[in-house]
């Protein structure tokens, strides 16, 4: 039986929490898709900053939405991430999607962790580290976009 993964969370402080709803406020219930990326990667960003002090933010690699490099660790070495983000409270791993091939490939081969943040309009958020092969695996889909004429 597959276990549940329960995302820890993430404590904003009343200015961090502020701070997010002005730059990105949610819009209806869930906001738009665009602010919940966006939100999503900014609840992101104040959580590696917390578990790495003194990371700074590089150019990640193609298909990857945030890098970092940690001068305790290894001074040479980026850590990538993709980062997905849900208004709902569970991880629910069967709603994500890599967005292009090159975030499957990194997530794949080159073991890429998806940051799956949950709850990105509540207070507390939350967050999951899941790993490919470990947490979940990529189903290959063949999808085309209609286009009106």
């Amino acid at each position: 039986m597959r276990q549940r993964i329960v995302p820890e969370p993430i404590v904003l402080s009343d200015e961090q929490f502020a701070d997010l709803n002005e730059k990105y406020p949610p819009s209806g219930a869930k906001g738009s898709n665009h602010t919940a990326k966006e939100r999503a990667e900014h609840i992101a960003r104040l959580f590696l900053e917390a578990l790495y002090p003194g990371c700074t933010f590089i150019q990640c690699a193609p298909g990857a939405d945030l890098a970092i490099r940690d001068p305790y660790i290894n001074v040479d070495d980026q850590m990538d991430f993709e980062v997905k983000g849900t208004s709902g409270k569970t991880v629910n791993i069967s709603n994500i999607v890599a967005s292009s091939e090159k975030s499957g490939n990194l997530m794949e081969k080159d073991g890429v962790p998806i940051l799956r943040i949950t709850g990105i309009f509540e207070r507390v958020p939350g967050i999951a580290v899941l790993v490919h092969g470990e947490d979940f695996v990529l189903e290959h889909e063949y999808r085309k976009r209609a286009k009106p004429l």
